[in-house]
């Protein structure tokens, strides 16, 4: 954290610990940023789908159509979700 003073945001990657106090440690960290308008972009994508399926696909419609089906919304959007607000990215 003590970084984004020099910073405008953070792109975090392997954020998710299974740890819950890590994970509130974490969540806690991001709001924080945001409130004082700095960026945080979270890395996460869907889990348990089928990539072959999604790199056979021609249509760039289509790949979103895929990806965005309620089967693949999982932990990592949600936890997002749990701090949305200005400047958040996933």
């Amino acid at each position: 954290y003590k970084h984004l003073k020099y910073l405008d945001g953070s792109y975090l990657e392997n954020w998710c610990n299974p740890k819950p106090a890590a994970l509130e440690k974490t969540l806690n960290l991001m709001s924080r940023a945001l409130k004082q308008g700095r960026m945080i972009m979270l890395k996460g994508e869907p889990t348990h789908m089928d990539e072959k399926k999604l790199n056979s696909m021609a249509s760039l419609d289509d790949r979103y159509n895929y990806v965005g089906k309620a089967e693949f919304i999982g932990f990592a959007l949600g936890y997002f979700l749990l701090i949305v607000e200005k400047h958040a990215y996933f």
